[in-house]
């Protein structure tokens, strides 16, 4: 703040003309410091005392007119005038200083008569003035702080809202489970092994020693003879280990339907998460732009209380002087003290409100609670309601909660034919390779399948469940049906509110207008001593609640106005 002002746009008006002044001083100190170096070929320090010398005379009277001429502003305590007065006063002041003996020091330093060294003074004086002025300028603009309109409060919350977020992640989750339903129409491959090792062996076993007959080889074949071989027996000792591995695939050929449908299952899913994260998205916007005009509505309440307080306080040094000139009565002065004590605390709670206000909008819309962004109102537009009229019956079939409907009626009929398909006859076929190592012996065999499953016993209690879901697709027909009537309500109530907004917005501008002419009278018969000051209060308060009437009916107009764009469709 300046002086008790907060930095409004005519502080910042007053600094940019400061600016051209101080440089304008500047350029021509240093172009006259220039021309005595090269005419009179003085030496840059006497060229620099020169110039100042000369200069003084017209930058210190300009400056000093100009601090008086604004001074007042400043006593007049105007939220308008005040702080640009303020900035153009003190700042001609503190410029007057800087041009007189700071820059005539600095333009020695830098153009010394002296050696140049390599370093910071070798840098030319142009980059330096320049960088000098962004400097100064740079802490004023960011002083500014982000600057929100009511469209740049919608696209936040369009993009930064949690609910927004959180719907959105809920439609990625329903794309994944799209992207895995279509996995379905792949075969299924699976592949196990194991290992396996045994403390002894499985199959433990001793073949006896015996007499072996022996045969003789003849041309007609073997012949047995009367000789016997003795053998001595051994043991048989099998399946200490045990390795097999295999893969499987199987290929479904026909399953009821329920790969097809759970894909188109998944699709609606997320067609309608998509629907529903649009109404979320809108719904966050038009949000943002209710609180932004209830701050917009309290904030001006508050504008239209510092006025009031002004003219109260003018009016207390008015009816003080003429208490000690015996004119009026101490009553009439405790009027406007009881008055000015009310304002405060109506102004107190104003405040409250506006910080609750701003921190909630902050926080809808995504931010920090950041102090140096403001929200300002474009130019307030208040035309027909008929210009925004909409066909009921067009606008509902574009409606997301409507077109979400219609998807969840469609994802019933699909869970009904997977139902279905679970009771119809399955088909389908594979491929399977097996290894098997076992007694120091390797086998490999390959297979080709084919199944068929039917569920026989299974259709008495699958026609019970069948007709359950085609109860709930009666169900979501029905809601769909109900839910078309009940948005038709919906447009026609938003329409009437918008109507009714706007005939309290005309009518609020009469009462302001009668309310100024009001005011007017009551003045100019009070200056006449015709009416009391009860009188001019009692004026000055129906100005004040009729000026605050326009300004809630003018943003609750902006709010019925989206509200009713939102339910047809086409609020953007």
């Amino acid at each position: 703040k300046l002086m008790g002002y907060p930095f409004s746009l005519t502080a910042f008006v007053g600094i940019s003309s400061l600016c051209g002044m101080v440089v304008r001083n500047g350029i021509i100190l240093v172009d006259y410091i220039r021309e005595l170096r090269e005419k009179q070929q003085m030496t840059v320090k006497e060229a620099a005392i020169a110039a100042g010398k000369r200069r003084m005379r017209p930058i210190f009277l300009t400056s000093a007119a100009a601090s008086v001429g604004v001074i007042p502003m400043i006593l007049s305590r105007s939220p308008l005038w005040g702080p640009l007065g303020t900035v153009i006063c003190f700042g001609l002041l503190v410029s007057m200083v800087l041009v007189l003996f700071i820059l005539p020091i600095v333009y020695t330093y830098i153009y010394s008569d002296k050696p140049k060294k390599q370093g910071f003074w070798s840098i030319p004086l142009r980059p330096v003035v320049i960088l000098l002025m962004l400097g100064l300028a740079t802490p004023s603009l960011l002083g500014q702080g982000t600057v929100l309109t009511v469209d740049s409060c919608k696209r936040l919350a369009w993009q930064n809202n949690w609910e927004v977020k959180k719907i959105s992640m809920e439609l990625e989750a329903a794309r994944q489970v799209k992207k895995e339903a279509f996995t379905n129409y792949f075969p299924k491959i699976s592949a196990g092994a194991a290992v396996t090792r045994f403390n002894d062996y499985l199959i433990k076993t001793q073949i006896p020693e015996m007499k072996l007959p022996v045969f003789s080889v003849t041309p007609t074949g073997p012949q047995p003879t009367n000789q016997f071989t003795y053998f001595p027996g051994m043991p048989l000792n099998l399946f200490d280990y045990l390795n097999v591995g295999y893969v499987v695939a199987a290929q479904p050929v026909f399953t009821g339907g329920r790969i097809v449908n759970g894909n188109k299952l998944a699709a609606t899913a997320v067609e309608i998460n998509q629907e529903q994260l649009k109404n979320t998205q809108t719904e966050a916007m038009v949000k943002a732009e209710e609180l932004f005009w209830q701050y917009i509505t309290l904030q001006q309440k508050r504008a239209t209380i510092d006025r009031y307080l002004q003219l109260l306080d003018t009016l207390y040094r008015d009816v003080t002087v003429a208490r000690k000139a015996g004119l009026v009565n101490q009553t009439d002065l405790l009027k406007i003290q009881l008055k000015q004590n009310e304002l405060k605390v109506t102004k107190l709670k104003l405040n409250h409100g506006i910080n609750l206000a701003r921190e909630a909008l902050l926080q809808h819309i995504g931010l920090p609670n950041d102090t140096t962004v403001q929200f300002v109102a474009d130019s307030i537009v208040v035309d027909d309601p008929n210009n925004y009229f909409t066909d009921r019956e067009a606008a509902i079939k574009d409606r997301s909660e409507y077109r979400m409907l219609e998807g969840l009626v469609k994802a019933e009929q699909l869970q009904k034919r997977m139902a279905v398909g679970e009771y119809l006859p399955q088909i389908s076929v594979g491929v399977s390779g097996l290894y098997l190592d076992a007694a120091d012996r390797i086998t490999t065999r390959g297979l080709l399948f084919a199944t068929v499953s039917v569920p026989i016993s299974d259709w008495w209690g699958g026609s019970h469940k069948i007709h359950q879901h085609q109860a709930k697709v009666n169900e979501a027909q029905f809601r769909l049906e109900q839910t078309a009537d009940l948005l038709k309500l919906q447009i026609q109530k938003a329409f009437d509110e918008l109507t009714e907004n706007y005939f309290q917005v005309q009518t609020a501008r009469q009462s302001v207008d009668m309310a100024t002419e009001n005011l007017r009278i009551t003045t100019d018969n009070y200056k006449a001593g015709v009416m009391s000051v009860a009188d001019l209060l009692e004026a000055q308060a129906e100005y004040q609640k009729a000026l605050d009437s326009l300004t809630e009916a003018r943003c609750n107009f902006q709010v019925a106005k989206a509200r009713y764009l939102q339910v047809v469709n086409r609020y953007h």
